[in-house]
């Protein structure tokens, strides 16, 4: 099956095209094999945990709505894991890796796709649950949820029948200005474009997978001191090997090179990082397109990037 991840704004395109809007004519075809596709089992469309949010900012509700529905048909809620729940399992292959010598133990699984809010949460807890004080028998209570359970994951995505939009969190600010605070240090240390750039952006990295690394570091018994002696060639490559994250570098080094930083980057790009690692389809903006195939991500992990879904019929052919 392949797995096709579809950037907000190509949901938003196949959206008017199922609504026959003019401005959907160009993805009505696109529409047609997807659906198509859906039926025979041959493609699944995941929905990341940035897809519920950025459903849920929509503020006319019955257009939230309509977007929802056609999320959930052609998704089928099949998901995406998101960063916290790939990165530590990512982390377990690349040391295996680049410790081929050391006995390290069977790496954690490493499950990128899934069903539901809960797995594209990463939170086992976000699921429809009867309290047992209402239905005492579990059997019993496990089959109404197991029955009413499609209904409460199309809830979650639609969200409230009301004229309201989620705000956004204050994290988001804060990426957006420690981001844009960054790029002026690194040009200021003359570190802002080319190689000098690069290997900033891979030690940044490294960096922001401290926490998870440590923990995955002592639990394979090595030491932070056989680390240092990977050098920075090894480094790279142990990065390289941590995908998601290998990705999320070169789209990181893309924005800083520019010098421009949005609100929404911090889990845009986190998305991203783990779809263009692990699906064999992305549609995204055509920026991303380039920087990925620039930096030969498409070949690495043998992803096709399309920039419209409109271009989806020749790709799934």
């Amino acid at each position: 099956m392949k797995r096709v991840y579809l950037d907000q704004k190509d949901w938003i395109n196949l959206s008017r095209a199922n609504r026959g809007l003019k401005s959907g004519e160009p993805f009505t075809e696109a529409l047609r094999v997807a659906r198509a596709a859906v039926s025979d089992g041959i493609v699944s469309f995941p929905l990341s945990e940035v897809h519920y949010m950025e459903v849920y900012r929509r503020r006319d509700w019955k257009s939230r709505h309509r977007l929802a529905d056609l999320m959930a048909e052609l998704s089928r809620f099949d998901t995406i894991a998101p960063p916290q729940a790939v990165v530590p399992a990512e982390i377990d292959r690349a040391l295996a890796v680049s410790f081929p010598d050391k006995t390290t133990p069977p790496p954690r699984p490493l499950k990128i796709f899934g069903s539901g809010l809960r797995h594209a949460a990463g939170d086992e807890s976000m699921r429809f649950q009867i309290e047992p004080a209402e239905i005492p028998d579990e059997a019993t209570r496990r089959a109404f949820e197991a029955a009413l359970s499609e209904e409460w994951e199309l809830a979650m995505l639609r969200g409230p029948a009301v004229d309201t939009a989620l705000p956004t969190p204050p994290v988001e600010y804060a990426y957006q200005q420690s981001e844009e605070t960054l790029s002026k240090r690194l040009e200021q240390d003359q570190r802002g474009r080319g190689d000098r750039l690069r290997t900033a952006m891979i030690a940044l990295g490294l960096v922001d997978i401290q926490e998870p690394l440590v923990e995955a570091l002592r639990r394979a018994g090595i030491a932070l001191e056989d680390l240092l002696t990977l050098g920075e060639e090894g480094l790279t490559d142990l990065l390289r090997a941590v995908r998601s994250r290998w990705v999320l570098a070169a789209m990181r080094r893309d924005a800083h090179a520019r010098k421009q930083h949005e609100v929404n980057d911090l889990r845009d790009l986190a998305a991203l990082g783990i779809a263009a690692a692990y699906c064999d389809v992305v549609v995204t903006e055509k920026q991303w397109v380039h920087v990925l195939k620039q930096a030969r991500i498409d070949a690495m992990m043998n992803t096709t990037l399309l920039s419209s879904v409109s271009q989806l019929p020749d790709a799934l052919s």
